[in-house]
C-alpha cells in the first residue's frame, strides 16, 4: 500500500489489483489447507479474511480522496493499524496450527 501511494496513478491501479490477486490466490490455498483442519483455525482464517477485508476497503477509502498531500500520514493514522492486525491474525492463526499439530503428533 506504501509504495502504491507514491507511485504515479497510472500504475496505482495495476500494482494494487496484483498484489491483491497474489493475496487471494494465497488465501484460497491457506483455506485448501484448512479444509479438513481444527474448527479454530478455520474460525482464524475467516477472521483474517474480514481482517483483510477491513484493510482493503481503509487504502481503497485513501486511494480515492482526490486531495493526495498528507497520504502517507493518513495511511500510517487509519491504514497501517489495520494492516498490523490483520498480520495479529496471521500470528493467531499460526500459533493455532503449532497447537493442532501438537495435539495430533504431527510436530517432529
Amino acid at each position: 500500500m506504501v509504495a502504491t501511494i507514491a507511485a504515479s496513478a497510472k500504475n496505482t491501479a495495476f500494482q494494487l489489483d496484483t498484489e491483491r490477486n497474489r493475496g487471494d490466490a494465497v488465501y484460497e490455498k491457506l483455506l485448501e489447507l484448512l479444509r479438513n483442519g481444527d474448527d479454530e483455525e478455520r474460525e482464524l482464517a475467516e477472521a483474517l479474511r474480514q481482517q483483510i477485508d477491513r484493510y482493503r476497503s481503509a487504502g481503497d477509502e485513501l486511494l480515492s480522496q482526490d486531495n493526495r498531500e498528507g497520504d502517507l500520514e493518513r495511511y500510517h493514522r487509519t491504514v497501517n493499524p489495520l494492516l498490523r492486525h490483520a498480520a495479529g491474525g496471521c500470528e493467531k492463526l499460526r500459533a493455532a496450527n503449532f497447537r493442532a499439530m501438537r495435539q495430533t503428533g504431527g510436530q517432529h
